[in-house]
């Protein structure tokens, strides 16, 4: 019962990395004890079935607490106060790129780390321009949603990398939170399947880089994160009142200081489990 207590924790803690912007549900999986048997179990979803059903049900009530809080939380920052809640997670992100720099620089420092950086920060800065030349649309399509699922699943499996840091960065974080509260069953349906879909196609890809090539792809995540902080900082929402700027400020360091403490926590209880 414990361990059945404990796993609904991780998944709760879990939940907090797809839900909350900026915060990497990987590194929090480090700091729980079960990133590689949960790396394990995505690439190899049918081996040892009942034994990961059983690994999975506590995990999945947990996410599921995280979501139906964070869903109404969020959903409620966004929209009362928008610039603040874009600064959190600015801050949240943040806190991420001591963790993936230093990976990336593990053994010392390369010019293709750079190269790899540069590359990967104008392709997340470049999302930017791209919703800005997209037509205006009150929600994305489906096939947008869809897209998000599938980037958002491969990153939730790379420690540093924030699943709902792609979703900001497509432009559906938002939407979804709204299709999760109305229940809109098509939108989750699509953007869940591909979730797991591309979790479990890429799992061993993921694995194999991270095993042969961690600086390089460390590198490459570090760009990936500095060029979403970019994006944000760009498309900031507008400030209609001073004190929004500053309780947005406030929130943004809030933000840096929990995920430079989940980052710590995780190096602290689990240094080798990256």
């Amino acid at each position: 019962m414990l361990l059945f207590m404990y796993r609904i924790l991780c998944g709760f803690l879990f939940g907090i990395g797809v839900f909350a912007p900026g915060v990497s549900g990987s590194v929090l999986m480090v700091l729980t004890g079960i990133y590689p048997q949960m790396l394990d179990l995505t690439a190899n979803p049918f081996k040892h079935l009942k034994k990961n059903i059983l690994f999975l049900v506590p995990l999945g009530i947990g996410a599921a607490i995280s979501m139906v809080l964070f869903v109404f939380v969020f959903s409620f920052l966004f929209k009362t106060y928008a610039l603040a809640a874009t600064l959190l997670f600015a801050g949240l992100i943040a806190g991420n790129l001591p963790f993936a720099a230093g990976e990336a620089l593990d053994g010392g420092f390369r010019a293709r780390y750079l190269t790899a950086a540069v590359t990967a920060f104008a392709l997340a800065f470049g999302l930017s321009f791209l919703r800005c030349l997209a037509p205006p649309s009150d929600s994305p399509g489906l096939l947008t949603f869809s897209l998000g699922g599938a980037l958002a699943g491969a990153a939730g499996l790379v420690p540093g990398m924030s699943v709902s840091m792609i979703l900001l960065a497509l432009g559906v974080y938002e939407p979804l939170l709204a299709a999760l509260r109305n229940l809109d069953w098509l939108v989750i349906f699509f953007t869940g399947g591909c979730f797991v879909l591309a979790s479990v196609a890429l799992a061993r890809l993921i694995r194999y880089v991270l095993n042969r090539w961690k600086n390089l792809a460390y590198a490459a995540v570090t760009g990936l994160m500095a060029g979403s902080l970019a994006d944000i900082f760009f498309s900031l929402p507008p400030a209609y009142a001073g004190f929004n700027w500053f309780f947005g400020v406030f929130l943004c360091l809030c933000g840096l200081a929990v995920s430079l403490l989940f980052v710590y926590l995780g190096g602290k209880f689990n240094p080798k489990a990256a």
